[in-house]
C-alpha cells in the first residue's frame, strides 16, 4: 500500500497548475500517488497536466460535475493510507508530505494539520496560524469551532473517512471535514507552515451569487451528524452561528438585492428554529458586544451593506 494519495480537482486551472504540480512531483517522500480528477476543464489545463511524465500521477478526466464529485471520484481511487487533497490552484512546501506523514505515524494520529499561509496579488504572504488542543473532539469540543472546515493542509487517515463530499452544492466540504473529526481518536497539529492558499478573484471562498443558499442546506448535513453527539450541542450552535453570520455580512458584496435580503430573512429563520436561543450561546457571548449586536439585527447588518457599498 502507498502511503499518501494526494487528490487534485482540476477545472480551468491553466494558470496555475503547473506551479501546484511543480510543488508535487518534488515532495521528499517516493510512497505517494498523486490523482489529478480533471472535472470538464476547458482550457489548456489537461494539455499542461500531460506535458508531466511522472509515475506518480493518475490522471482521471470526467465531464464537469463540480468540485464535490471530482474530490469523490479522487477518493474511489486512491490507494494510499492516507489521504491528502490539495487544489489546483494552490501549492505546498516540498516537506509537505514528508512531514505531514512523519507526525501521523510518531503520534499515531488520524488527521493531521498544518499552518497555511494565505497567498494574494504579487506573491503577498499572509499567516493563516491554527490553534487548537490536540486529541479527539470528545475531550477537546472546541476543535469544532476551531478547526477550519476545509479539507486542504490536512492529512487524513484513509479509516476514519466514512462520508464523502456532498454533490452539486457550494461548501461542500463541511460535512466530510465534520465527519473525519467526529471519526479521529487523535487529531494533531503541525506547527509549521507547509501549504500556500491562493486568494484570487475567482476563488470559490470570494465569489458570492445564489449558491450562499447551500450553505444552509449543509448545514443542515453537518447538524444531522453533529445532533448524535450531545456534548457538542454547544458547539455546533455556535459552528451555525459563525458561518450564517459570516454569509450574512458578506451579502454587501451581493448585487441583487431580492437575494441578499432573502438569504437574510432564511438565516434568520433558521437559526430561530434550529436553535432558539442561540444569542445567549456560551461562546457567541465571548464575543465583543458591538459585534454581537450587530450579527443579532437584520436592520444592522443591513446598515453594514450600505457602509460597504
Amino acid at each position: 500500500m502507498l502511503d499518501i494519495s494526494v487528490i487534485v480537482p482540476v477545472y480551468n486551472s491553466e494558470k496555475y497548475i503547473e506551479k501546484c504540480l511543480d510543488s508535487l512531483v518534488s515532495q521528499t517522500i517516493k510512497s505517494y500517488e498523486i490523482i489529478i480528477v480533471n472535472d470538464g476543464s476547458t482550457d489548456g489545463s489537461l494539455n499542461l497536466i500531460k506535458k508531466y511524465k511522472n509515475n506518480n500521477i493518475k490522471i482521471i478526466s470526467t465531464k464537469n460535475n463540480g468540485i464535490g464529485v471530482a474530490r469523490n471520484t479522487g477518493l474511489k481511487h486512491a490507494k494510499g493510507k492516507y489521504v491528502v487533497f490539495v487544489d489546483s490552484d494552490d501549492y505546498v512546501s516540498s516537506l509537505f508530505l514528508e512531514k505531514m506523514l512523519n507526525t501521523a505515524t510518531s503520534k499515531n494520529a488520524d488527521i493531521v494539520i498544518c499552518d497555511m499561509y494565505k497567498v494574494f496579488d504579487a506573491d503577498t504572504l499572509k499567516d493563516n496560524k491554527i490553534t487548537f488542543k490536540n486529541g479527539n473532539i470528545k475531550d477537546n469540543k472546541e476543535q469544532l469551532i476551531n478547526i477550519p472546515l476545509g479539507p486542504c493542509g490536512k492529512l487524513f487517515s484513509k479509516t476514519i473517512l466514512t462520508s464523502l463530499f456532498a454533490e452539486n452544492l457550494k461548501y461542500e466540504d463541511v460535512p466530510f471535514v465534520v465527519s473525519a473529526l467526529l471519526n479521529s481518536k487523535n487529531t494533531i497539529k503541525l506547527n509549521e507552515y507547509l501549504y500556500y492558499y491562493i486568494i484570487h478573484d475567482r476563488s470559490e471562498t470570494t465569489s458570492m451569487d445564489e449558491r450562499v443558499f447551500d450553505i444552509l442546506k449543509i448545514l443542515r448535513m453537518a447538524n444531522s451528524s453533529l445532533s448524535k453527539h450531545s456534548f457538542l450541542k454547544e458547539e455546533t450552535e455556535y459552528l451555525n452561528i459563525v458561518l450564517l453570520s459570516r454569509y450574512n455580512l458578506q451579502q454587501g458584496k451581493q448585487k441583487k438585492k431580492e437575494l441578499k435580503i432573502k438569504f437574510l430573512n432564511e438565516s434568520f429563520s433558521f437559526l430561530n428554529d434550529n436553535f432558539p436561543n442561540w444569542r445567549k450561546n456560551i461562546y457567541f457571548k465571548k464575543e465583543p458586544i458591538f459585534k454581537r449586536i450587530i450579527k443579532t439585527h437584520k436592520l444592522l447588518i443591513r446598515l453594514c451593506w450600505f457602509i460597504y457599498n
